[in-house]
């Protein structure tokens, strides 16, 4: 649901209409910015904003989310993003920050070590 913008003082005054006008008095409240007065507007206010995608840090959390998108957490290596990046197009889930293309042999091997 959309904010509810309201004149200063409209709800104290019959012949103020209960719609926005810009407060621009020196010593106005509402123009000042205080909590109290309530919201005016402000970039971005206009539209809902979209769902934020889902933040992954583990295959195990990416087996158990229901998102269609994810970003991958900042923290995790090459190898591991990887993994979680081709997981996630098994699973027809959109990856936001894709991981550079590493060589399939090298995380072979190290998988076989382990």
């Amino acid at each position: 649901m959309r904010t509810k913008f309201l004149r200063s003082e409209a709800g104290k005054r019959k012949r103020l209409a209960m719609v926005w006008r810009r407060p621009r008095g020196q010593s106005n409240k509402l123009r000042r910015g205080e909590k109290c007065r309530g919201p005016k507007p402000k970039i971005g206010l206009k539209k809902p904003g979209k769902e934020t995608p889902e933040r992954i840090f583990s295959l195990e959390a990416l087996k158990f989310t229901k998102a269609k998108e994810i970003i991958i957490g900042s923290g995790i290596g090459r190898l591991k993003k990887a993994r979680i990046a081709e997981e996630a197009k098994k699973r027809n889930i959109k990856v936001l920050n894709k991981p550079k293309k590493i060589k399939v042999k090298k995380a072979e091997t190290k998988e076989a070590k382990k």
